[in-house]
């Protein structure tokens, strides 16, 4: 289990379901709070497998590609 938040778990889960992949939550990285980088931000391949689709979701559960 990560640091998510429900909204980024929501979002991911919304776009596994749309690209029919499995969603697994340990397969995307979430940074701590106090990172330099993009704090609590969670990034990672949609579905776990390098080739479909890299997102990062914000906190707040706004996507980007």
């Amino acid at each position: 289990m990560t640091n998510m938040t429900a909204p980024q778990r929501e979002k991911l889960e919304l776009l596994c379901a749309r690209y029919d992949v499995t969603f697994t939550e340990s397969d995307y990285l979430v940074y701590s709070q106090d990172s330099s980088m993009m704090p609590g931000w969670a990034e990672g391949w949609i579905g776990g497998s390098p080739g479909t689709l890299y997102v990062g979701v914000s906190p707040e559960g706004d996507s980007h590609s």
